[in-house]
């Protein structure tokens, strides 16, 4: 799926939310047989929500979803349910009691959900933008399966594939509330999706003897290697980014340590690198929202924006360093 290969290369947060998510779901179906294993579960959800917030969520639904449907045991989804429920509630619980984490929680909601749904941040892409990119994806999942199988699908629907379809709606319609959508967020929800697929699907494989797959294997471990090795100690094709890193980093210092930085584009991989390589956090801000903005910042777009900012310096691939000014028209700080 393309937009697995887009988020994993730029890094943002989903990539951890997916991690813990669908992690949570394997101890959600091991718990099936080991109610004990539904508590790790909930530790795992809990983790998926400390980084994402409310979307880390729907892993909750999976132990109910695998005992209800795959074991058809209804006492036994609720217990398993409650058993995950457990740790979210003591984050919960946790956030609330203790003072510095709930002024945080509180600043999260404000800025991040209160802001986005009434309007005072600017909408981006729309619901429309990631239903179509969702349905792409997907396509070219089923489009696979459907080769490797040659039409051969289970349409009786088996019952861990409505559990894998639920999960995946589970995951997928909270996204659609937001009036801010980008493609990376898909990255959480498309393994229930591509799980359902293929609990559907009865590939038909050719027959391979053993030796040819460990030779093949083999193979393809040794010019892993080689290419490894061909390109240790050389610079990738993040050259470009990490080179702005560091500029950015420099600027940073020479204005003053205490300001943040603000990307008016997405620039999701300067912004990973950043947090990586410099320990600094980042923020994306709308060009249209800069006016809004009281906070010290030094900020990255390619656009000018406007009155009343100058510019530091110049990046690659048309970036542009600004700082808004102060009234002698030299840059705050």
């Amino acid at each position: 799926m393309p937009v697995v290969r887009f988020t994993l290369a730029n890094n943002p947060l989903e990539v951890l939310l997916a991690a813990f998510t669908l992690w949570s779901v394997v101890f959600a179906w091991f718990g099936m047989s080991r109610p004990w294993l539904n508590l790790i579960a909930g530790l795992l959800c809990s983790a998926a929500i400390l980084t994402k917030g409310p979307v880390g969520l729907f892993p909750l639904v999976a132990p109910f979803l695998f005992a209800w449907f795959v074991l058809d045991n209804g006492s036994k989804a609720v217990k398993n349910t409650v058993l995950a429920a457990v740790p979210v509630l003591l984050l919960a619980l946790g956030l609330y009691v203790y003072p510095p984490a709930h002024l945080a929680t509180l600043a999260y909601f404000e800025s991040q959900l209160i802001s986005t749904f009434t309007g005072l941040r600017v909408p981006e892409n729309g619901r429309l933008y990631l239903l179509g990119q969702f349905a792409s994806n997907t396509a070219i999942a089923g489009g696979v399966l459907l080769l490797f199988s040659r039409g051969r699908f289970d349409i009786r629907l088996p019952k861990v594939s409505k559990a894998y379809l639920l999960i995946g709606l589970c995951a997928f319609i909270p996204l659609l509330l937001s009036p801010r959508q980008y493609k990376h967020y898909l990255l959480s929800c498309l393994p229930y999706f591509a799980l359902f697929l293929g609990s559907l699907a009865r590939p038909t494989w050719p027959a391979v003897k053993v030796r040819v797959l460990v030779a093949a294997i083999v193979v393809v471990g040794l010019l892993i290697v080689v290419r490894a090795g061909w390109h240790f100690g050389h610079q990738g094709k993040d050259a470009v980014e990490l080179s702005d890193v560091f500029a950015l980093t420099q600027i940073k210092a020479e204005q003053a340590p205490e300001v943040v930085v603000a990307f008016c584009d997405i620039a999701l991989r300067r912004r990973a690198y950043l947090a990586r390589y410099a320990f600094v956090q980042s923020y994306f801000v709308p060009i249209a929202e800069l006016g809004r903005l009281d906070a010290d910042a030094i900020y990255v777009c390619a656009d000018d924006p406007g009155e009343g900012f100058v510019r530091l310096r110049g990046l690659n691939e048309g970036l542009q360093v600004w700082r808004r000014t102060s009234a002698g028209g030299e840059a705050s700080g």
